[in-house]
C-alpha cells in the first residue's frame, strides 16, 4: 500500500471534508455502523481496518463501543486523533496491518471500509484481519464497483490537489 502514501498524504484534508458532503460515502457509512451495531455486544472490540480520517471511528465512540483504528497514513491519522479528542476507547495503530503481531488483541468485530479495492494483496490483509478476530466475530468489508478505474481517479485526485498549498487547511 506504500504506493497510496503520497496520494493520501495529499487527500486527507480534502477526504475528510468532502465526506462530509457526500450522500453516498454518509450511505456507506451509516449501513457499516448499523451492521456493526447489530452484530456486536455492548463492550465489543472493534477494529477499524484503514480507519481514515475517522468517520466511521467517530460514530462508534459515541456510542461507547472500543475502537481500535488503523492506518498507513499519518496525515489521515491526524485527522482522526484531532476529531475524536476528549473521547475514551480508542487505541490508534499508525502502521500496516501486516506488521500487527497476531497476539496482540482479538476482536469481535472488523470493519474494511472502501479498503480492499486498492490493497496490492486482498487475500494476503484478509487472511491477516481473520488472525486477529475471535471465532464468533462479524466482519463488514464494502468498496467501490469493479467498473470504477481506480488508477485512474488516483491520478485525478493528485491532479486536482497540486495546486493547494499543503500547509494550507481547509
Amino acid at each position: 500500500m506504500n504506493h497510496l502514501t503520497e496520494t493520501y498524504r495529499l487527500y486527507a484534508h480534502a477526504y475528510n471534508r468532502l465526506a462530509k458532503h457526500c450522500i453516498l460515502y454518509q450511505e456507506l457509512k451509516n449501513s457499516h455502523l448499523k451492521s456493526t451495531l447489530e452484530s456486536t455486544e455492548e463492550n465489543a472490540r472493534i477494529l477499524d481496518f484503514e480507519a481514515g480520517t475517522g468517520n466511521l471511528t467517530f460514530e462508534l465512540l459515541l456510542k461507547k463501543i472500543r475502537v481500535d483504528a488503523i492506518d498507513i497514513s499519518q496525515d489521515m491519522l491526524t485527522i482522526l486523533r484531532k476529531k475524536c479528542d476528549g473521547l475514551k476507547r480508542l487505541h490508534v495503530f499508525s502502521k500496516d496491518i501486516l506488521s500487527l503481531k497476531n497476539s496482540v488483541r482479538k476482536y469481535d468485530s472488523v470493519i474494511a471500509m472502501n479498503v480492499i479495492y486498492h490493497l496490492n494483496d486482498p487475500i494476503r490483509y484478509l487472511t491477516k484481519i481473520n488472525t486477529l478476530m475471535k471465532s464468533e466475530a462479524s466482519i463488514s468489508v464494502s468498496g467501490p464497483n469493479k467498473k470504477i478505474n481506480v488508477a485512474h481517479l488516483f491520478e485525478t485526485i493528485r491532479f486536482d490537489l497540486e495546486p493547494i498549498h499543503i500547509g494550507n487547511k481547509f
